[in-house]
């Protein structure tokens, strides 16, 4: 019975698995450009004193209406805040892409500030007129990490 079981289970992880490869295949280097303007102003903004501004432009890309202009006010203000306890950053790492059937983009950063570290996680979604924000968080669970 136990190799009946074995022999069942191998098959199903292969079907399952060949559908997600097949969904983290890459962008297209257009759409991966498109991608990396959404999100390198926000990272490039960490090692000043302007990331709440860069934050609000990035979540201003949604014309879903997922953000309006108080909520993005107060999300950037927020992110400002909690960055002068950190200080500027030193350097930023891109730790992760991934990206699903070319309509969806996630990447994760690691960044090194002057009295911490950050983790920060951007989701990006094509629309039919683009790619636009849908996400974005920080922390500093490094721990998540491993």
């Amino acid at each position: 019975m136990k190799r009946l079981v074995g022999a069942i289970s191998i098959p199903l992880v292969v079907a399952f698995a060949m559908p997600a490869a097949a969904q983290t295949a890459g962008l297209q280097a257009a759409d991966e450009q498109a991608v990396d303007a959404l999100i390198s102003p926000v990272i490039a903004s960490l090692k000043g004193n302007s990331t709440g501004a860069a934050v609000a432009t990035y979540l201003k890309t949604n014309k879903l209406g997922a953000f309006d202009d108080a909520t993005i006010k107060a999300l950037a203000e927020k992110v400002d805040e909690g960055l002068a306890k950190y200080g500027p950053a030193v350097r930023c790492d891109l730790l992760k892409e991934e990206e699903r059937d070319q309509l969806v983009a996630k990447r994760t950063y690691l960044c090194q500030h002057q009295k911490a570290l950050t983790r920060w996680t951007f989701i990006a979604a094509k629309l039919p007129d683009g790619w636009a924000a849908w996400t974005f968080s920080y922390d500093t669970k490094i721990e998540e990490l491993f």
